[in-house]
């Protein structure tokens, strides 16, 4: 499993999820939401991809689900790839809203 991909991977989708709701992060919260709740990895992985399609025909263009986060060895590597990716996307929420916060905006 090749963590630096899944994160940088996460943290481009991520990005491009804030950038396309304006600097809100309302649509990331809920794909987290949506991950978290995935206690399978099929389940992790249609969660994925289901949020994929969504945010395509919605115009934010997010790329392909690497490999690492289609099939998993293990139940363990399942479960690190899950936390990896829901971490790097709760890290770049808090870092928009830091850096909103430095430009004068407000949290709602």
């Amino acid at each position: 499993m090749d963590v630096e991909r899944i994160r940088g991977w996460a943290w481009s989708v991520a990005n491009r999820l804030i950038e396309a709701d304006g600097g809100e992060t309302r649509t990331l919260d809920r794909f987290i939401m949506d991950l978290r709740g995935a206690n399978l990895p099929h389940e992790f992985t249609n969660a994925i991809a289901n949020n994929m399609t969504i945010f395509d025909r919605s115009g934010v263009e997010v790329g392909e689900i690497p490999f690492d986060l289609q099939y998993f060895e293990n139940v363990t590597e399942f479960k690190q790839a899950k936390a990896i990716v829901i971490a790097t996307l709760y890290n770049a929420k808090i870092q928009s809203e830091r850096r909103s916060q430095k430009e004068g905006g407000e949290k709602e």
